[in-house]
């Protein structure tokens, strides 16, 4: 690993070795540079961010009892660290785009497809339910109005 990087940048290199490891194994290799020290929870909380970026799109986190395990995905392996570094951003000037991403490594294509596929499910889920709990609190007001105008619901 290179010195002065960062322990994002750090935890990045490790995930693209590969492997799928729980946050405290990615703090303890992240760890390994004598400059870089990564607690367990700085590692839980960077990783949890990294997973909603861009790079999140190719860092596989499951849940392994009660802990979750990441791995980056075999694929996009082939990103270098600096590529990696970019796609964790949010912004930056000339930053290296998912969209280069895709057009530079195609393989990584239908992966973000699943993903957005699969965001776009839970979002209509989510707004699914959000309509049932509304109509379950419009069906509670209608019968305490009845009840309380004395009608018989039925």
């Amino acid at each position: 690993m290179a010195e002065n990087i960062t322990k994002n940048e750090a935890i990045i290199n490790v995930l693209l070795e590969g492997g799928a490891l729980t946050a405290p194994e990615v703090a303890e290799k992240a760890s390994a540079p004598p400059d870089i020290t990564v607690s367990d929870a700085e590692a839980t909380a960077l990783l949890g961010k990294l997973v909603k970026t861009d790079l999140g799109y190719f860092i596989d986190r499951r849940k392994d009892g009660r802990r979750f395990v990441y791995e980056m995905v075999e694929e996009a392996r082939s990103l270098t660290p600096e590529q990696a570094r970019w796609l964790s951003l949010k912004r930056g000037k000339d930053r290296y785009t998912l969209e280069q991403a895709v057009e530079e490594y195609p393989e990584l294509g239908p992966i973000v497809e699943a993903k957005q596929t699969e965001e776009t499910l839970k979002e209509e889920l989510d707004a699914g339910e959000e309509g049932v709990e509304e109509t379950a609190e419009r069906t509670v007001e209608t019968v305490e109005t009845a009840e309380t105008n004395g009608e018989e619901i039925g």
